[in-house]
């Protein structure tokens, strides 16, 4: 994986950091547990592969993250509404 090891905390080390913060912003999108997870868990593994968040500055890597959060939440919850 790209982000792991480049200049800056580990990326993985920064994940964990973020990781109740992608839950939380998931949950208040889409409302319930299954689904935040679902998204969470998608996003950081996105944020994983990607650009190396170590190095960002704080207010880029949040910007960063919830970009991220929000593409899956909305994605998740673009699969659960039935077509009409």
């Amino acid at each position: 994986m790209k982000g792991l090891t480049k200049e800056g905390p580990p990326c993985l080390e920064v994940l964990r950091h973020y990781e109740c913060y992608c839950y939380q912003a998931a949950y208040y999108l889409l409302g319930n547990e299954r689904d935040a997870l679902a998204a969470a868990q998608a996003a950081l593994t996105e944020l994983a592969g990607g650009i190396p968040l170590g190095v960002l500055p704080e207010p880029e890597r949040l910007l960063h993250i919830r970009r991220c959060v929000t593409h899956h939440s909305l994605h998740i919850r673009k699969l659960a509404v039935p077509a009409v």
